[in-house]
């Protein structure tokens, strides 16, 4: 098998430097916090879920939505804090705000990573854009 990328979570914030600096004092207990998060079922929601589980830890959800964008552009707009995937971040296009005030951590827990794998059967027929998506593919990972 070849190489496989490893995506992790990411948790993004644009809480004030008043909220920051208690944080730090309380050892950054988000318990507090307001949570905007992609609704159940989602497999990043899935994930997240698991985690919150394993560290004993509920969010306060202030909002459920579909969208991924929606939940970042909550997150910049200082709403709440929300855990997208890292290749969402970086496939963020100039101009529509992207990363812009937000603060990014990676989660670190092991279980929230997932390896992206691209598979397909060299004997059957691949169309010229499958071929070049496997050719760029390969060249970036």
């Amino acid at each position: 098998m070849g190489r496989t990328y490893e995506e992790m979570l990411m948790l993004c914030d644009a809480v004030t430097q008043a909220i920051r600096s208690d944080l730090r004092q309380r050892g950054r207990d988000f318990s507090d916090l307001p949570f905007v998060l992609i609704k159940k079922g989602n497999r990043t929601r899935s994930i997240v879920d698991q985690c919150f589980a394993r560290h004993n830890f509920s969010p306060k959800l202030i909002l459920e939505t579909e969208n991924t964008v929606t939940t970042l552009a909550m997150a910049q707009s200082g709403i709440g804090i929300t855990i997208c995937p890292e290749l969402f971040l970086l496939a963020m296009p100039a101009g529509t705000g992207g990363t812009r005030d937000v603060d990014i951590f990676p989660l670190t827990d092991p279980a929230t990573a997932s390896n992206l794998v691209a598979g397909y059967r060299p004997d059957r027929y691949l169309s010229h854009f499958g071929e070049r998506f496997i050719e760029l593919a390969q060249e970036c990972f």
